[in-house]
């Protein structure tokens, strides 16, 4: 069942979460992240955001979250499956202006996991900058639903309309 619109679950974002995305942009940019300051820095904030939100309900739904480590990098985790098995998982984040089945979510070669989420960071035509209240976790899809779906692993995007809904991850995790 392809996600739409009306599945996909609004962020959950604590004060904190926001707080150290930005730190974590911040220090990012002073490294000398490639590129232009500004697209690197919205880059790294979303993949943090992302991270966090992903988490945040994973963990309000009860689910078993491995502590987080200090490596934990390009939004990668690591979840436990119904058997107990861990699982390798990344979130995805993208912005777009109002989201449709056709948004899609640029994936790099060798970027995808077990579990894949994706996080999409919307606006309104009344509110044109991206918000939180915005944002919402849009699906999930497993490197078998990829296989399943004669999609490589270097797919060079994936769409919205291609998505489960994410409720449907919950089942599937301890």
């Amino acid at each position: 069942m392809a996600a739409l619109p009306e599945d996909f679950l609004p962020a959950n974002v604590f004060p904190a979460d926001l707080s150290e995305s930005i730190s974590i942009a911040f220090l990012q940019l002073a490294q000398g992240a490639p590129g232009d300051p500004l697209a690197a820095f919205t880059s790294v904030l979303l993949i943090e955001l992302g991270q966090r939100i992903v988490l945040n309900w994973l963990r309000d739904a009860g689910r078993t979250l491995p502590p987080s480590s200090p490596d934990e990098s390009e939004a990668h985790l690591q979840l436990t499956d119904i058997r107990g098995k861990t699982v390798s998982a990344r979130v995805f984040t993208r912005a777009a202006r109002e989201a449709s089945g056709d948004t899609a979510f640029p994936l790099e070669a060798g970027s995808i996991q077990g579990i894949n989420i994706f996080v999409v960071f919307g606006n309104t035509p009344a509110q044109p900058l991206f918000s939180l209240e915005n944002t919402s976790i849009a699906g999930w899809l497993s490197d078998r639903n990829l296989r399943e779906l004669g999609i490589p692993r270097q797919l060079p995007d994936i769409r919205l309309s291609q998505l489960r809904p994410p409720l449907e991850l919950l089942p599937f995790l301890s």
